[in-house]
């Protein structure tokens, strides 16, 4: 591996694939040179690229591989901007982030920062884009989201030898107000007996 000498070559060769004398894999090359940029683009480094570079000696049937590593300027996160969020609020969106405004630019923390916000399960999509600012050091974060419904309704009827003809329906809201608060109403309706439930939850009451 060349191109930076601050590297710790012996933590990167751990994270290579391709092992000396082994049989050369193609794949196992391009996975190197994926996780090689994650390496670096996971700690700041926004525009780290890596070049694989290959001298095959026909002679001995080898092939020597070098990863040409392009690190680039450290970039920080200036801000954060949410956009499609129509009903929920920006700060439902922002506690499930990896990413905060001023730390440095991190991939996997976006990748992560992408799943949280899907499991949400208030949004058809999330998607993340950076936009360059006039400071070369930072960069805006712009988070896209679609709303999708979350809300739902049911209705039944039954028998039962107990309360005879049953009538049942239920109401159930997961964002509540787009403050992802949870809550279900429900009915059941019997010659008998009756049954009323509410229910409401917060996941993150008392932080």
């Amino acid at each position: 591996v060349s191109g930076d000498q601050t590297m710790d070559l012996e933590a990167l060769r751990k994270k290579v694939r391709l092992v000396e004398g082994e049989v050369f894999n193609r794949s196992y090359l391009t996975a190197d040179v994926e996780g090689l940029e994650r390496q670096y683009t996971d700690r700041g480094f926004f525009l780290a690229t890596v070049q694989p570079l290959t001298r095959l000696n026909p002679d001995t049937k080898t092939v020597d591989v070098q990863f040409d590593v392009q690190k680039g300027p450290l970039y920080f996160v200036r801000t954060i901007n949410i956009s499609g969020n129509t009903r929920t609020i920006d700060p439902v969106i922002r506690r499930e982030m990896r990413v905060v405004e001023g730390q440095l630019y991190s991939a996997r923390g976006i990748q992560i920062s992408t799943q949280r916000i899907r499991r949400l399960g208030f949004f058809e999509d999330v998607s993340f884009d950076s936009k360059p600012t006039e400071d070369p050091s930072q960069l805006d974060l712009g988070v896209n989201v679609v709303e999708r419904p979350t809300g739902s309704f049911s209705f039944g009827a039954g028998f039962s030898s107990q309360d005879g003809l049953v009538f049942t329906a239920s109401l159930a809201q997961s964002n509540l107000f787009g403050r992802g608060y949870f809550v279900n109403l429900s009915v059941d309706v019997g010659g008998r007996t009756n049954r009323y439930v509410a229910s409401l939850s917060d996941p993150y009451f008392m932080g």
